[in-house]
């Protein structure tokens, strides 16, 4: 599949882990976690969060957009802060999949 896309895999960044170990894949961790309700006939689900290096760069493109010495007004800091917060949102929302 990824010939045909004119893709290769590197060697350095690909690895094959247990899904219960978890992983981090496109700023997103993945891991598969045990059911706790007692009715669902699922045992496991896959569980997906912001990975920790996501969550690291958003803050310190907070930091940079409010700068050190909150020179800004707070109207100032809403206005630029805003668009940075719901980008960060949105590509890390997690939707389900209709039926």
């Amino acid at each position: 599949m990824l010939g045909g896309l004119g893709l290769e895999l590197h060697p350095d960044k690909t690895k094959i882990v247990h899904a219960e170990k978890g992983f981090d894949f496109l700023g997103m961790y993945f891991r598969l976690c045990s059911v706790r309700k007692k009715e669902s006939r699922l045992r496991k689900s896959c569980r997906i969060w912001p990975s920790d290096s996501s969550g690291s760069r958003i803050k310190q493109r907070v930091r940079e957009v409010i700068g050190q010495r909150y020179s800004k007004s707070l109207e100032d800091m809403i206005t630029s802060l805003n668009p940075v917060l719901r980008s960060w949102d949105n590509y890390h929302k997690v939707r389900g999949i209709a039926p």
